[in-house]
């Protein structure tokens, strides 16, 4: 059987958000704020990275030499990454945050081959910009529409097990066939009566991802 297994990154493949990391460190204004009023509704989270993004100003080689000093991927990853490549399972990071932070990573980790898909980050002199390349006209939740490559990989290789622990995982949460959750996701999954299997180490995903096979 043809499986596919799609992850989040932040705080799933990373132990820290390197979002977070930047704009702790280099967002001019109360950033926080802003996410606390998207959480509430008054922005989109697409809304709230506009503004966020235009809040972190640096050097880009220093940004970039801080995520990599304090982000780092979460134990267990990369046995799972190559266990997913003996497997001949089609893995794939699915985002919703800064965009450079994910090949800075994976380079860091020798994992460039993993495809992703994120916001477009870039940055014009000491200021990041951004584009959405991945929004879906009409998706209530993400500027990186997850539900869209949900079913792009569903198309392509039938079984799809999605992986994730956040708020921007709420929306896939609830149409994904095989779903794994933890923290934040796990609680939401409770509260709105979602199916889902808790994991907490890579190992747990192997373990049921074994079960498709």
């Amino acid at each position: 059987m043809d499986l596919a297994i799609l992850v989040d990154f932040d705080n799933t493949v990373t132990s820290q958000d390197a979002s977070y990391a930047i704009l702790d460190r280099f967002a001019e204004g109360d950033w926080r704020r802003i996410e606390e009023e998207a959480f509430r509704g008054k922005y989109t989270i697409l809304e709230a990275l506009e503004i966020q993004s235009r809040m972190v100003r640096g050097d880009p080689k220093a940004i970039d030499e801080h995520v990599l000093s304090i982000v780092s991927l979460r134990e267990g990853f990369l046995e799972f990454a190559n266990w997913c490549r003996e497997n001949s399972i089609h893995l794939e990071i699915c985002s919703d945050g800064f965009g450079h932070t994910i090949p800075l990573i994976l380079k860091r980790e020798g994992c460039e081959h993993i495809p992703y898909t994120s916001n477009h980050t870039w940055f014009e002199g000491d200021r990041m910009r951004i584009a959405f390349d991945h929004k879906r006209e009409g998706c209530p939740v993400n500027a990186n529409c997850k539900c869209s490559h949900l079913e792009r990989l569903g198309s392509l290789y039938g079984d799809v097990i999605y992986v994730g622990d956040g708020a921007t995982d709420a929306c896939v949460a609830g149409k994904a066939s095989h779903l794994l959750a933890r923290d934040w996701l796990a609680a939401y999954c409770n509260e709105k009566g979602i199916q889902y299997t808790e994991w907490k180490e890579w190992t747990d995903v192997i373990e049921y991802a074994s079960t498709l096979l």
